[in-house]
């Protein structure tokens, strides 16, 4: 009985801590209108995300794929981890082509970074 009243108690305060704290974006008006501010708790929710992601998924998914080995062959390669890693840098490499691509096509540019030949 008591361990249900705990339970209960602190899901109400739970749920309203999240209620409060995220309201406080939408009402604030500083918050709009500050990028700084505005990227920054982006950045930290996305990064949240991201280390859920990896520290409570990758151990399951790397004893399921691990499962799925035959343990007598002695191959051991750590499938899930190198996904995980090849994801990211597909997902950075992309960003940086897609976003970032930044270059000129004068012929000045073109003329200094040539390499001369003699």
């Amino acid at each position: 009985m008591i361990t249900t009243i705990i339970k209960v108690s602190a899901m109400v305060i739970m749920f309203s801590m999240i209620m409060i704290t995220g309201n406080i974006p939408l009402r604030s008006k500083s918050f709009k209108s500050n990028p700084l501010v505005l990227s920054l708790s982006s950045a930290f929710s996305g990064g949240l995300f991201l280390a859920v992601g990896v520290l409570h998924l990758m151990p399951e998914a790397n004893e399921d794929i691990e499962n799925s080995f035959d343990p007598d062959s002695g191959e051991h390669f750590p499938w899930t981890f190198f996904i995980t890693v090849l994801s990211f840098a597909l997902i950075l490499f992309i960003e940086k082509v897609a976003i970032n691509h930044k270059h000129s096509h004068s012929v000045e540019n073109e003329a200094e970074t040539l390499p001369c030949e003699s």
